[in-house]
């Protein structure tokens, strides 16, 4: 089968199983696919034949394309969008593609401004009323949020033909993980970078916004090294602190990026905040250690969600490093582990605990965690033993513990002194006494 014989529905199935491959290290790809000629025969072998493309093209731009022209040739639609004038905005270019929707490069042309932004549209084959309410909810969500790390909304409506639209800010970056790895960050810069990342989550908390997708990929950082939030489309909103899964939910299928998803949203439970700090805490643990917490034998989802749910990951500093993974951090790979070992281990495991309870509760005390770290503070993370606070004491005053310790050595040292010499004359004297008493006796 080719993906021209698709329908949209299979090809809008096929543009979601193409991300959950592309979100994968590249050598547990090929057993995803084995597993999924298993569990979507019709599909595996359009799948397998568009990670060839992607390999080949480099990127997932050529792949998007595809799918676009895809869904629109299934649908009798044109082709592609650029020229098309949607709203006050003229379509350029193709920016990405997901299942439901794509995003464009567009500019206004009523003059009002001459920003280009990005431009999320709903595939019009696929508008039934879950889908449109997904999509009016994520500009409802956009619209409560204004932050220097989230990719602001500037623009909403609904075309002339009924094409609804979302202008968003465009990003011009790169996704987190590439960023750090292409410009061979140290550790203290990769924390930098997730410090901006958790202030945007902790705000998109406090407006009572659950992200539910957060992974390197919706995490872009421009050349000016500033990180931009994307992605809102499978966002929700908490009541109470948490998230029920809706009808909508079902209706739209449960999406979810498998490596970065946490167990209550393997299971299906009620996600909260901590939910999102699951996935930081993936994404930190990629970006101090080059890995990924789990790493199943077999390539399939069911075993990476069987490992998510039962596991243990190991330390960041267990992991075997090669020169390579260290080398993109600035250091080795003895310096790496030892770097690695003690707070920030702690720090990352906290936040991947399986129990939503025994995690950060939010992205804020996740980043209090990382400065205090950083300040050579006690952290939550870390056993509070009487060992580890005296260390802790020791690295923050390591220069007034120094002249404190040298300046009680001259003490003892002239109390000593003082001791000998004191002594000395005690001595001294006891000698004269006697030879005094053999003088008066001769």
């Amino acid at each position: 089968m080719r993906l021209d014989d698709l329908d949209p529905s299979q090809v809008a199935r096929v543009a979601v199983l193409l991300d959950e491959a592309l979100d994968l290290p590249d050598d547990r790809r090929a057993d995803w696919c084995a597993a999924l000629t298993g569990r979507e025969p019709n599909l595996s072998a359009v799948v397998a034949d568009l990670l060839r493309r992607v390999a080949r093209a480099g990127d997932r731009r050529e792949t998007g394309g595809l799918i676009a022209s895809a869904i629109a040739r299934a649908a009798g639609e044109p082709t592609t969008l650029a020229g098309r004038r949607i709203g006050p905005y003229r379509v350029l270019r193709p920016l990405g593609q997901g299942g439901m929707g794509s995003v464009w490069l567009a500019e206004r042309t009523d003059g009002l401004f001459a920003r280009k932004v990005a431009l999320k549209l709903l595939h019009t084959s696929l508008m039934n009323a879950a889908m449109s309410e997904r999509f009016m909810r994520e500009r409802a969500i956009l619209a409560r949020l204004d932050h220097p790390h989230i990719a602001r909304l500037l623009d909403a409506g609904i075309a002339e033909d009924g094409q609804p639209y979302i202008a968003l800010e465009h990003v011009e970056g790169i996704a987190l993980d590439t960023y750090c790895e292409s410009n061979r960050l140290s550790l203290d810069a990769r924390i930098d970078l997730t410090l901006q990342m958790l202030s945007a989550v902790q705000h998109a908390h406090e407006a009572l916004v659950i992200h539910r997708d957060l992974k390197p990929a919706n995490i872009l950082v421009t050349a000016q090294g500033q990180v931009r939030l994307l992605d809102f489309g499978i966002a929700k909103l908490m009541t109470d602190g948490h998230a029920e899964e809706t009808e909508l939910t079902r209706l739209g299928g449960r999406a979810l990026t498998p490596d970065y998803a946490s167990p209550e949203q393997i299971t299906g439970a009620p996600m909260s905040t901590a939910s999102d700090v699951y996935a930081l805490g993936v994404v930190l643990y990629g970006l101090l250690c080059g890995q990924r917490p789990y790493s199943p034998k077999s390539g399939s989802r069911a075993a990476l969600e069987e490992a998510i749910l039962s596991v243990e990951p190991l330390r960041p500093s267990q992991q075997p490093s090669s020169d390579a993974i260290a080398a993109a951090r600035a250091t080795t790979s003895r310096k790496l582990a030892a770097a690695l070992a003690g707070d920030l281990d702690s720090i990352v495991l906290k936040a991947l605990k399986k129990n939503p309870a025994e995690r950060y509760p939010t992205a804020a005390a996740l980043l209090q965690d990382l400065k205090r770290y950083r300040q050579g503070e006690q952290v939550e993370a870390q056993p509070d033993s009487a060992s580890h606070r005296l260390r802790k004491f020791i690295g923050r005053h390591r220069l007034r513990m120094v002249l404190g310790t040298g300046v009680g050595l001259l003490l003892v040292a002239a109390t000593a002194v003082s001791a000998w010499q004191a002594d000395r004359a005690s001595t001294q004297d006891c000698v004269a006494q006697l030879e005094a008493q053999r003088a008066q006796a001769d």
